[in-house]
């Protein structure tokens, strides 16, 4: 069945629906995902604006699956969703990945906290940080971590950790092919990846300091910025 497209799916819905709802719900029931849904085919984009694209980083890895891997995807996605949503477990001040939020609604953000303070004669100083392969190297034990930290249901954390682990990416260049078994990271193109990103960076936004600041995330690029009525206080701060 791995190898099914989705036009197949579809076409035979009616007779498959059955068996594979009692997959999924197997799967969901047992804490397990399947291991042929967790090999990936690499397709390799070019990134733009790179200067030298002999160069592996000028590149971005994306994580092809199959079409049943989608699907539980998608349900498992749906589940943890919602219990983000009245658990609470992700900042209002993460603008990634967030309905109804984007690098606009960050930069509004941003450029409030600057005005207010200009109200009350402060200096803000901001440092902008970009996470450097960010999802290539979250750590999966972390993810899991922020996942249990936020009472998320043992079933599905079971589920996480088997999708996270034993994985294996297979890329294609001409007539060879090598498959790897990454350790780290979450596979680029997953359905998953952003919102697990999310609750595995929102205890670092939520940080509190013992100053005047406030931190803010588009997926993985922060901004912390400093409050302060001296501005030698606000840049050392």
């Amino acid at each position: 069945m791995d190898g099914l497209s989705i036009q197949l799916i579809l076409i035979c819905m009616n007779t498959l629906a059955g068996p594979l709802a009692t997959i999924f719900d197997s799967c969901l029931n047992i804490g397990y995902f399947p291991a042929s849904w967790k090999t990936a085919r690499v397709c390799v984009i070019k990134k733009q604006n790179k200067h030298n694209y002999y160069d592996v980083n000028s590149y971005r890895p994306i994580s092809v699956t199959n079409c049943l891997n989608k699907i539980l995807e998608k349900i498992l996605l749906n589940r943890l969703k919602q219990l983000a949503q009245s658990g609470n477990w992700i900042s209002s001040n993460q603008h990634g990945f967030q309905m109804k939020k984007s690098t606009e609604t960050a930069l509004h953000t941003i450029v409030s906290e600057i005005e207010i303070g200009f109200e009350g004669k402060a200096t803000t100083a901001s440092a902008f940080i970009d996470i450097k392969s960010a999802f290539d190297t979250a750590w999966p034990p972390a993810i899991l971590s922020s996942l249990i930290s936020r009472k998320c249901p043992t079933y599905l954390v079971k589920l996480i950790q088997s999708f996270l682990s034993n994985r294996t990416a297979t890329l294609t260049s001409g007539q060879t092919t090598v498959s790897v078994k990454p350790s780290i990271g979450c596979p680029q193109g997953s359905l998953l990846l952003p919102f697990l990103w999310n609750v595995l960076i929102d205890d670092t936004i939520r940080f509190q300091f013992p100053f005047n600041s406030s931190m803010l995330a588009f997926a993985d690029d922060l901004t912390l910025s400093a409050q302060n009525k001296d501005p030698s206080i606000a840049t050392k701060t």
